[in-house]
């Protein structure tokens, strides 16, 4: 089942967020994410595919020891971990009027191996032009 999740970045630093997916290993999944400003936008402003860890992009690690926060029993789980680096937020197109927030719209699709495609999270993706050059 997708999850809404609004993610908020800032202009003039890297942008990091992890998602969790419990009880599976997607570590050699296909990921691809985009962001664009309305959903029929003709091109994405940000594109997002499957990258090794620190790399922009999406990295996928299983740990089988994971400890489910709950119930403390282990279910392994697979960390996604979305990356975008500081000088593509930085060449983005800023919003008009330059100080306000640009708001996008996004989702991320994951299709494991030998399973269907499907959207593991949607939402808004705030981009903060933030204060400091």
């Amino acid at each position: 089942m997708a999850v809404e999740k609004d993610l908020y970045a800032y202009k003039r630093t890297p942008f990091m967020h992890v998602f969790r997916r419990l009880g599976v290993d997607w570590s050699t999944a296909v990921f691809k994410m985009q962001a664009r400003t309305a959903k029929d936008s003709a091109s994405a402003d940000v594109d997002l595919s499957n990258a090794a860890a620190g790399v922009q992009g999406i990295s996928a690690v299983y740990d089988p020891n994971y400890i489910h926060p709950e119930t403390n029993a282990v279910v392994g789980a697979t960390t996604i971990t979305v990356f975008i680096a500081e000088a593509t937020l930085e060449g983005l197109t800023p919003a008009s009027p330059a100080n306000d927030n640009k708001v996008y719209l996004y989702d991320l699709h994951a299709t494991p191996a030998g399973d269907i495609k499907r959207v593991v999270s949607f939402g808004t993706f705030t981009v903060d032009p933030g204060v400091t050059q």
